[in-house]
């Protein structure tokens, strides 16, 4: 599976390295102000740094699956040794910053633009560049595509012959006690997810800063408490565990679907990148959100259906197991959960800019029907009589695991808590807006009335 995410990324970092080397070519070649081809330039130079970065770290990561001792770090992958590749990926991701830092430095300190006029300058920067990317491209490649084939450790083969290994792609040999749930765990979703949003975020905070901005420490503190949330139930024993036990899947479930979006909202990072990104990026980010598809997706009925409806939706029906038993199943079951989240508590208690949200007090229904629906769900796992996923679960034979329907009870239980706690804090939440919103006016109506007194 991180073989798997790593060589996507990698294709993708790729083809928008090479997809902003060429526009930044045609534009070097077609423009004549000097001015604006220096921009053109200093903007492409982080981006190609970015992309450079991931796709080493993309061809370093699968790498790893492969090493089972550290032996194997000089055993040939595919052509190329894993530490050779770590030694030639570093080594190109460095000259790289320097080829576009030394570019860079020659524009600024050109008379009149003389440097970038320079046909041969331009021809080098293109080449040198495109050398880069395909080395770059190509040793990461060849570090990927045999942890794709083999698919993990070479000792998996001998241990695959066991069900968690089978289903699982790794043993459970002992039940999940506090430092089993302690330990770090590779994680294909929450790595990506992390190593996306967070330097995002962090790259727009920067951005606003350089420019003399503020941008409340708050909203970075709850956006960054949001990645760690998604980290944590993803990326340490939680996540092993959850595909084995489904009260452990209910608790990475409501983090993910509740806890965690309800931080990253409070950040508000449509908020953040209408402020920080350039003019041109801006008003493409405002077109989308304000588009008809964003329309009908952010309508109060889409966002309750979305949010309530799959709750049902996946797991009153097979698609439940067929995510558990697949890796690309368990993997869009997570973003799911995470994007219906975001999208359901940037509705309800967003402070991005949104046309279609109401005011505090009509959006209590919304939350109300909220929690009805998880209350309603809960009660079912508590009380049902059928396990949910039971033939995936029976299917691992795991001797330590508990009765089906006991572990479902305490899913359930754990689903209604945590649902609750959520629920009714957001609630409370809005219910105070309403209030602060109306002191507002009442303050804004008596100063109105004593000027017109005056």
């Amino acid at each position: 599976m991180l073989a798997n995410v790593g060589l996507i990324v990698l294709l993708l970092s790729a083809g928008l390295w090479c997809f902003a080397l060429l526009t930044t070519g045609a534009r070097a070649q077609s423009s004549s102000s000097d001015a604006y081809l220096a921009g053109v330039l200093s903007r492409f130079a982080p981006l190609g740094f970015a992309c450079a970065v991931a796709v080493s770290a993309c061809g370093l990561a699968a790498s790893t699956i492969t090493v089972a001792h550290p032996a194997d770090l000089v055993a040939t992958a595919g052509g190329i040794p894993p530490l050779g590749g770590l030694l030639l990926l570093c080594l190109l991701v460095v000259v790289g910053r320097m080829h576009r830092q030394i570019l860079l430095r020659q524009a600024a300190a050109a008379q009149d633009g003389a440097a970038l006029q320079n046909r041969a300058l331009r021809r080098r920067f293109l080449a040198e560049e495109a050398i880069i990317l395909v080395a770059t491209v190509a040793v990461s490649l060849t570090l990927t595509l045999p942890a794709v084939s083999a698919g993990g450790h070479d000792h998996a083969a001998s241990v695959a012959s066991t069900p968690e290994m089978a289903l699982l792609g790794y043993a459970l040999p002992e039940p999940p006690g506090l430092g089993a749930l302690l330990t770090l765990h590779a994680d294909a979703f929450g790595i990506l997810f992390a190593a996306v949003s967070a330097p995002l975020y962090l790259s727009g905070v920067r951005a606003l800063h350089r420019r003399g901005d503020r941008w409340p420490l708050a909203r970075t503190v709850a956006f960054l408490a949001g990645v760690v949330s998604v980290l944590l139930v993803t990326c340490t024993g939680f996540g092993r565990y959850a595909p084995a036990l489904f009260s452990l899947h209910m608790v990475q479930h409501m983090v993910l679907n509740m806890v965690s979006p309800l931080l990253l909202v409070a950040g508000a990072p449509v908020t953040l990148a209408l402020r920080a990104l350039p003019v041109r990026e801006r008003r493409v980010l405002l077109a989308a959100t304000h588009s008809r598809a964003a329309a009908i997706v952010s309508h109060p009925v889409a966002v309750t259906a979305i949010f309530v409806v799959s709750l049902y939706l996946v797991y009153f029906t097979p698609l439940f197991e067929l995510a558990m038993r697949n890796h690309w199943g368990h993997f869009l079951m997570q973003l799911h959960f995470l994007a219906s989240g975001f999208l359901f508590f940037w509705f309800v208690m967003g402070v991005d800019p949104d046309r279609n949200r109401p005011g505090p007090l009509h959006r209590v229904p919304i939350l109300l029907t909220a929690i009805l629906s998880h209350t309603v769900f809960a009660v079912v796992l508590v009380f049902g009589v059928t396990p949910i996923g039971a033939e995936f679960y029976r299917d691992l034979a795991l001797p330590w695991a508990p009765d089906l329907l006991s572990d479902q009870a305490l899913a359930g239980g754990i689903s209604w808590v945590l649902g609750e706690l959520v629920t009714v804090g957001v609630l409370v939440a809005l219910i105070m807006r309403w209030f602060a919103g109306a002191e507002r006016a009442d303050r804004a109506l008596t100063r109105r009335r004593a000027r017109q007194r005056v």
